[in-house]
């Protein structure tokens, strides 16, 4: 198993998903958000926030509250 640490990037696979409502998640980045406590324990599931590159801009240009720019990072195509 993989040593995730809170807010590293890691690629997910988020298939299977409970709910279809955007199949083909494979390969997605996601920011860790889970406290490292219950990363290193172990845990059987881990807390994360997916990437996107489809991000929502209002009049202002501003994506708050749903979205955050992080702009590229590492090796990432975007």
């Amino acid at each position: 198993m993989p040593k995730l640490k809170r807010a590293q990037v890691w690629e997910v696979d988020f298939e299977p998903q409970t709910q279809k409502e955007e199949p083909g998640k494979r390969g997605h980045p996601a920011l860790v958000i889970q406290t490292n406590i219950l990363n290193s324990a172990g845990h059987a599931t881990t807390i994360v926030i997916p990437g996107t590159t489809n991000v929502y801009r209002d009049a202002q240009g501003d994506g708050y509250p749903l979205r955050v720019s992080v702009g590229k990072l590492g090796n990432m195509r975007q």
